[in-house]
């Protein structure tokens, strides 16, 4: 299962410790979900995204993992 993350600053972990350059950190609540769960984890977040962006980004994730088992979550 892959766990598909959309959103904003919020999901991609900009504040927090472990987000370094452009890679989203590890220690936001759907990342540590999809540890929990032990899923893939796929974060399509980026800071200053609007509503439109988030969507788009989620929805091309879907697509191109569509033979997959999917779990979404959007923020």
């Amino acid at each position: 299962m892959i766990l598909v993350a959309g959103g904003d600053s919020f999901i991609f972990g900009s504040e927090l410790a472990d987000q370094k350059f452009r890679n989203y950190s590890n220690s936001t609540i759907p990342a540590l979900l999809a540890k929990d769960i032990s899923a893939e984890y796929l974060c399509v977040a980026k800071p200053g995204n609007a509503n439109n962006a988030i969507a788009r980004q989620v929805m091309n994730a879907c697509e191109q993992n569509k033979e997959k088992t999917l779990f979404v979550f959007v923020m």
